[in-house]
């Protein structure tokens, strides 16, 4: 038998649930004021040193709200998609591809790459293997000895980044939230990709190594390529950041710029 609310009582309801919506607006409208300072920002041609500290600035509180959104059960809100500022897997790809390429302006010289070798997990004696001596190789004397390409075609598969070095090869393949291996010919894309990398193994002598970036360390479908996350590649690239400062190979505003996208890039992936 149900009872009957009193006036009072049905007022007090309504109130409490009047001021549950309210506290909802409120934290969304928080939200979308840091989300917009970031926009403003980054838009922004301003390019003086305490203008890019500003930047980080507001990528750390915004990312600090995100977080706390997460944990108050609150329907996800996702204000940076609506406003139209949300990256894609190909614009990350080219980041990565510019920051791992040691001629490039950028001044982390092979620290990236380096860094992202010391960070894989190999699940297999040949992919250690394959690791310590691509390691061995872009830290001997011609630190230089390699190239970074992206989307190379082979036919049935294009890897996102390929790293060649005169003895070495490096598919990477990299997916954000959602990114699943495509299948082809009853083969996924990590098996296809697992044949070209034999292939060019077996015509060119190299070492090949491949690599499946996730958001999560999600496995690949083929048991030849290391998997790693983003949370651990973006942690070993700001560990690249800081020995390169420390040489005094890069300079204060890349420095700056880098760890801005760095910590952005982690805060995109954390949305997922």
């Amino acid at each position: 038998m149900q009872t009957k609310q009193t006036p009072t009582s049905f007022r007090n309801n309504f109130s409490r649930v009047k001021t549950a919506i309210n506290s909802v607006k409120l934290f969304q409208k928080r939200i979308i004021r840091k989300t917009q300072k970031i926009i403003i920002a980054v838009n922004s041609e301003i390019v003086e040193t305490g203008q890019y500290v500003s930047i980080d600035e507001h990528i750390k509180s915004a990312k600090r709200a995100i977080d706390a959104l997460k944990k108050s059960n609150i329907p996800k809100f996702d204000p940076l998609a609506i406003v139209g500022f949300c990256p894609q897997e190909t614009n990350y790809s080219d980041i990565l591809s510019k920051l791992l390429n040691p001629h490039g302006s950028h001044g982390l010289r092979n620290f990236a790459l380096l860094y992202l070798l010391k960070a894989l997990e190999p699940h297999s004696p040949a992919q250690k293997k394959a690791i310590s001596f691509i390691k061995k190789e872009i830290t001997s004397a011609n630190t230089n000895c390699y190239m970074v390409q992206r989307e190379v075609n082979f036919k049935k598969t294009i890897p996102d980044i390929i790293i060649s070095g005169q003895r070495f090869c490096v598919f990477i393949e990299n997916k954000m939230r959602g990114g699943s291996e495509t299948l082809i010919d009853d083969k996924w894309q990590t098996m296809r990709q697992s044949g070209e990398l034999k292939k060019k193994v077996e015509q060119s002598g190299v070492v090949g190594l491949g690599i499946y970036l996730t958001p999560r360390g999600n496995p690949p479908a083929s048991s030849e390529f290391v998997m790693l996350s983003t949370n651990t590649l973006i942690r070993f690239l700001r560990s690249a950041l800081t020995k390169a400062k420390k040489f005094d190979y890069i300079s204060h505003n890349n420095y700056i710029n880098i760890s801005a996208f760095l910590n952005f890039y982690d805060l995109h992936v954390r949305r997922g």
